[in-house]
Order: C-alpha cells, then sequence, then structure tokens
C-alpha cells in the first residue's frame, strides 16, 4: 500500500510539474461557445469541484473544463450542447496535435483553472519561465498576463498543486521532502496568492518523519479548513496508524484555529474529504478503500467523530454537496445515498455515451479520476480508451439526478497529452 501511494502521487506530481512556456499573451480569436457575459462576481469558490484534478467551471450558459493530463481548456454550451477545445479558429486543429497556437492551449499549472470578475483565471509558466496569473474572456478571447508570480523566498522551485479563488485570494498546497540536520523529513504547505498583487503567505506548515498525504482544501464562509493525514507504519511496512487532522484559516483573524485530530479505525480508507452545512458539524468520508468493509460515512460534532451511515458498496467514498457517493471501477456499480443514510441510485453506471465519443471504435472505461457535484448532479472524470488501447482521453460526464435515475451527459473528453 505504501508504495502504492507514493507512485499514484508520484506520477500526478509529475504531470503537474512539467513545464511548459504559454503562446501569445492576448488573442483575439472568435468564441466557440455562444456566451453572455456574467453580471456578477463569484466570491465564494464552489466547493462542488474541489478537493480534486479535474477543474470545473459552470457559469449560468456554459462548462469549463481542463484536466491535469491535458494542456487545453475545454468547453461545453449549455443551450446548444456544442462542445470542444476553446478554440474559435475553423482551421485550427486544436488536440489532434500539440499545437501551441491554438487559442484553447493554456497550459495551466495543476488544478489553478478558476472564475471571477467575468473571466477565467489560471496559473502558468510565462514566456521567461517566471509563474503568472493569466486570465481569458469566458468565449476564450482577450488571454491577458495579469500578475507575475516569483517569489523564490516562499516558492523556492517548487509550483503548488492546487489554486482555488476564495473571497479574494489564492489559496494552494505543496507536498515535499526535506532534510534538516541530516534528517529526512515530509512537509506539507498551504499558502495562498493575492491575484492583484502576486504577494504570498505560508498559511500552515506540517513537518513530520511520517507520511503526510496532500492537503485538501475547503471553503465555508470566512474560513480555510485544511485536512491531512500522517500514516504510521508497522516494521513490515503496512500501515499501522493514521491521524486525521483538521485545522481551518480564519481569514479575518489571520490565524489557524484547530477544528479536531483523530486516529480512524485502520480498515475505514484513506484520503479524507469533508463536507460542512453548517459550523458545528462536519460531514467526512475516506475516498479511497483499504479493506473489503463497507463505505462509511462520518459527522463531526462537538469535537466528536461518530459513523453517520454506510453503504453497501466496499470502494472509496466521495463527499460532496449534500450527497455521498461510492463508484466501483471494476464493475461499473454506482451508489448515491443522502446525508440521513437514503439511497438516491443503486445500480450501474450508464455508460451509453461511450457510443457518442466514437461510434467508430469500442471505447471502454479503464479508470476514473475523480468525483464532484451536488443532490442535483454528480461530475465523473473517466479515463476512456479504445479497443486497441489508443488514443485514451479523460472524459468529464455529468449526471443528472433530478429523476432519481442518472441521466449522463458528456461535458468534455481532453486527450492524454
Amino acid at each position: 500500500m505504501r508504495k502504492i501511494l507514493r507512485i499514484c502521487f508520484m506520477l500526478i506530481v509529475i504531470l503537474i510539474m512539467t513545464g511548459c512556456v504559454n503562446h501569445t499573451d492576448s488573442t483575439e480569436n472568435s468564441a466557440s461557445p455562444k456566451t453572455t457575459m456574467e453580471t456578477y462576481d463569484r466570491f465564494d469558490y464552489d466547493n462542488r469541484f474541489g478537493m480534486g484534478y479535474d477543474n470545473i467551471i459552470e457559469t449560468n450558459d456554459a462548462f469549463y473544463y481542463s484536466v491535469v493530463y491535458s494542456n487545453y481548456l475545454y468547453y461545453y454550451d449549455k443551450a446548444s450542447g456544442d462542445r470542444g477545445v476553446l478554440c474559435g479558429n475553423p482551421t485550427c486543429l486544436h488536440d489532434l496535435e500539440d499545437g501551441k497556437d491554438c487559442n484553447g492551449y493554456i497550459c495551466k499549472l495543476g488544478a489553478s483553472l478558476n472564475y471571477w470578475d467575468g473571466r477565467l483565471h489560471y496559473y502558468a509558466n510565462d514566456d521567461t519561465a517566471n509563474k503568472a496569473i493569466y486570465s481569458i474572456r469566458l468565449d476564450g478571447t482577450n488571454r491577458q498576463k495579469d500578475t507575475l508570480i516569483n517569489d523564490p523566498s516562499i516558492m523556492n522551485g517548487r509550483t503548488p498543486q492546487r489554486f482555488d479563488y476564495h473571497r479574494g485570494m489564492l489559496y494552494g498546497w505543496r507536498l515535499y521532502a526535506a532534510v534538516s540536520e541530516g534528517r529526512p523529513f515530509n512537509c506539507a504547505d498551504v499558502i495562498s496568492i493575492d491575484p492583484t498583487t502576486g504577494s504570498l503567505t505560508e498559511l500552515y506548515k506540517k513537518t513530520s518523519e511520517n507520511e503526510i498525504s496532500q492537503p485538501s482544501l475547503y471553503y465555508f464562509e470566512n474560513y480555510v479548513y485544511i485536512s491531512y493525514e500522517e500514516y504510521c507504519y508497522d516494521n513490515e511496512g503496512r500501515i499501522d496508524r493514521i491521524d486525521w487532522t483538521l485545522v481551518r484559516w480564519n481569514i479575518e483573524t489571520k490565524r489557524i484555529e484547530d477544528v479536531v485530530s483523530v486516529s480512524p479505525p485502520n480498515d475505514t480508507g484513506l484520503g479524507y474529504r469533508i463536507f460542512i452545512d453548517s459550523e458545528e458539524r462536519i460531514w467526512c468520508a475516506p475516498s479511497r478503500g483499504r479493506t473489503n468493509e463497507p463505505s462509511r460515512v462520518y459527522v463531526i460534532e462537538n469535537g466528536e467523530m461518530q459513523e453517520a451511515f454506510r453503504f453497501d458498496l466496499t470502494w472509496g467514498c466521495f463527499m460532496l454537496e449534500n450527497i455521498a457517493v461510492v463508484f466501483d471501477n471494476s464493475d461499473l456499480a454506482l451508489e448515491i445515498r443522502r446525508l440521513d443514510g437514503s439511497i438516491i441510485y443503486e445500480g450501474r453506471l450508464d455508460t451509453s455515451f461511450l457510443a457518442e465519443i466514437d461510434p467508430e471504435s469500442v471505447s471502454t472505461i479503464n479508470s476514473f479520476l475523480g468525483i464532484y457535484g451536488d443532490e442535483k448532479a454528480i461530475f465523473i472524470s473517466l479515463s476512456i480508451g479504445t479497443a486497441n488501447g489508443d488514443d485514451e482521453m479523460q472524459c468529464l460526464v455529468r449526471y443528472d439526478l433530478t429523476k432519481g435515475t442518472p441521466v449522463p451527459t458528456v461535458i468534455a473528453c481532453a486527450k492524454h497529452k
């Protein structure tokens, strides 16, 4: 298990840290989606799409999507159902080739696509290999470099694995190894960046001789909740104890506040994600199962963590907004429950959309990267491959839950490149 965790994490970090330089800072190609300018600013981060490596933005008119495996920005027009790379050049081959001149080639770093002030913002290298925050209009035109990020005293050559925009600031985390006085340590940092000035602040740092999981960030009113796990191993290299810590950054007082620190039962799983419906009550569940025990959801009240309910399936559980989801990729079993434990849906995943993706080939679901959403719809990021193993892509599929049985719609498909 320890080796699997490290290999999976390193693969993701290598993909994220792969440097690529943006092309022209300003592009005026015509738009693909038929969008209208939003009349409001989104000040709060949309937790429906957080705690994962997919970048998903929803506006009144469209969905926008990018994934860690791809350098391109995709769109889905709600009115027309059109989808593709966000580029209006009719002669452009988009993601069919490695076209850096494509208007949808953004080459962002990590999960850093955000929406505010009527524009899409992301974090990327500029043409001098510095880091910068870029923005583009919702129709894909007028790309511009807004803020240069170049603070070696905090960044020290490392790139945060994500940035989330919440109430005027960008929040991100780093996970890395360090050596102090000849002893190796594992470190996790949480930082903030002012997107208008580029100033960076280190909010929280954890250093441990034990292995540390990647932090998860969740946003609730004037708080940034930070959770992570420490894995303690026995002499045979197996996880002997899991220590899960949840703290929060108070935006007003600019201080870290303790919330809860517990050692869940060893068989519950890893990678805890949370949902908060009030400051007094926090729901949590491990997103990666460890045993054949049924997946479980927990609730934290008055500093105590108690089991709320169990699933029938034994896979990892994804805490979403007001619901929890378990998906067993091996046999495409899907189970969705409300937070009172009642069933919304239990059955096989509808894969009828595969014929739409490639009508001339037999496509298969190889794996999934993340699950997002709320009680109205869930979004599953699926790795799709053809029968001969070529042209694997990451497809975001929205499943409408308003009628109980999940109904799929393909939002975007990003080629693995």
